[in-house]
């Protein structure tokens, strides 16, 4: 047990996915959660995982009451995220719209990442980041938003690499419009998104 990850799941389900502009904000919300469904899944199945913490809005605690909820009480991610994490041990924060992530890749990841005081995962266009780890809660400092690769790699976080071409490819694929929902389908998403994604791409089966 000691040497597992504390993970959290920072989820706001008020008003998510704004620039998936195509789409209704009732579907975006759908979406949003449904994506959360199936990174919790995941989560759950890994032996690496010890627990999974919901760093939640209301609208979040509501929906995944299953999960224990850190309440997020609108300081802004970075904030939340750092008070959540402090006090424990390894712990990781993992941006929950990464739908096509497996198993195997989320625990290489915690793997290649545990072995440095802090380290992270960026997404597929080496902008962002979807994975945030660090040995003590203290240490994380998180730096998530725009050009937040940069911002973890310069602040000391070891970039976790792929150890071949596209190793850690469903880890790195979040969705933030439609493009990456598009990658993220082509790479396999899990079952709940599946569900939500079909009918809208497909123009509700007509």
């Amino acid at each position: 047990m000691a040497d597992r990850w504390i993970l959290l799941l920072p989820v706001r389900l008020t008003a998510p996915k704004g620039r998936l502009t195509s789409w209704e904000p009732a579907e975006r919300t759908s979406l949003a959660l449904a994506m959360v469904r199936d990174v919790v899944q995941v989560a759950q199945s890994s032996p690496t995982i010890a627990e999974v913490v919901l760093v939640g809005d209301p609208a979040a605690a509501a929906a995944l009451p299953e999960l224990p909820c850190v309440p997020d009480s609108g300081r802004g991610l970075n904030t939340e995220v750092a008070a959540a994490a402090f006090g424990c041990a390894r712990v990781a924060v993992l941006l929950p719209d990464v739908p096509a992530v497996s198993v195997d890749q989320l625990d290489r990841a915690l793997d290649v990442g545990g072995q440095f005081t802090r380290a992270f995962v960026a997404d597929a266009e080496g902008i962002g980041t979807t994975l945030l780890m660090a040995q003590r809660g203290d240490a994380l400092h998180p730096a998530f938003g725009p050009r937040s690769c940069a911002s973890h790699a310069a602040s000391g976080a070891v970039p976790v690499p792929d150890a071949g071409p596209g190793q850690l490819a469903r880890l790195r694929r979040d969705v933030d419009d439609e493009i990456g929902l598009w990658d993220a389908a082509r790479l396999g998403v899990g079952p709940h998104t599946a569900a939500v994604i079909k009918p809208l791409l497909t123009g509700n089966g007509d």
